[in-house]
């Protein structure tokens, strides 16, 4: 009994001893980061303990606000000597203009015998690096893009929508293109202004029946990172002409000749 007391108390105070071994502290040499300048991430390690020590460290710097943005991690090894500090460049990194312009986090933690015995978190802001186009394309079959389609029959006009949420009056080009049609019913360029809609007609006689079509969308101007978006359509000979499938008049009179039975028509072959 007092063996099995012994074991869970070492249990209990295992986590609350590892706690106490290792701390650390991170920092950035900045706040607030621009182009072509270099995040220096640094982690300060300490051993609070009277023996020598044995950790992982572990770092990140990321942002929850965009996707475009390839997390940078690191894993490595420490071994600090009793009362040790030790301070640990962790990252090194320029910032590049597709770097999107958010807040971020460089935050690292210790684990001693795989335990977390501290960790650390510290915020800094990218500006000033390209804005993200942010655009959304929907066909239509009115200029006024009530009725949004992905279908046309030949001869119908199809109409382009592009809807904008973060482009400039000032820095604005989308251009597009059309696979399988010549270059001058192809190419599309429209200017965007925020929250602005464009129109673009596709040229109906260009569009060939029996064809699924992809477009091809790309922001063109040099103040923003190319984004792209890919829209696809098909185009029929005519509208489809849907078939009455049912073998049963309903007349009252069951007619085998026609195909009904009490199985087809109950109603009329009881």
């Amino acid at each position: 009994m007092r063996k099995t007391i012994f074991a869970l108390c070492l249990l209990l105070l295992l986590p609350l001893a590892c706690a106490s071994q290792a701390q650390v502290a991170v920092q950035t040499n900045k706040a607030i980061f621009h182009p072509g300048e270099t995040i220096i991430a640094v982690a300060e390690l300490k051993n609070n303990s009277g023996e020598a020590v044995s950790l992982e460290l572990r770092s990140l710097i990321n942002t929850t606000a965009s996707e475009r943005f390839q997390p940078r991690t690191d894993i490595r090894a420490v071994s600090l000597q009793p009362g040790e500090q030790r301070r640990i460049v962790v990252f090194s990194l320029t910032v590049k203009n597709d770097f999107p312009q958010a807040n971020y986090t460089f935050g690292s933690a210790a684990y001693v015998n795989g335990i977390k015995s501290s960790e650390s978190e510290k915020g800094f802001k990218i500006a000033g690096t390209l804005s993200e186009p942010v655009f959304r394309v929907s066909l239509c079959s009115d200029s006024a893009c009530t009725q949004r389609k992905k279908v046309f029959v030949q001869g119908e006009q199809p109409y382009l929508k592009v809807l904008s949420d973060a482009i400039s009056p000032s820095q604005k080009t989308i251009i597009g293109s059309i696979q399988g049609l010549g270059a001058s019913a192809s190419t599309i360029s429209s200017s965007l202004g925020k929250g602005m809609n464009v129109e673009q007609l596709i040229v109906a006689g260009s569009l060939a029946a029996g064809k699924v079509y992809s477009m091809l969308l790309t922001s063109a101007d040099t103040a923003f990172i190319r984004e792209q978006a890919v829209v696809q359509f098909a185009v029929i000979d005519q509208h489809p002409q849907i078939k009455n499938a049912s073998q049963c008049n309903a007349n009252l009179a069951c007619e085998p000749a026609k195909g009904e039975t009490s199985k087809t028509c109950p109603q009329d072959c009881k």
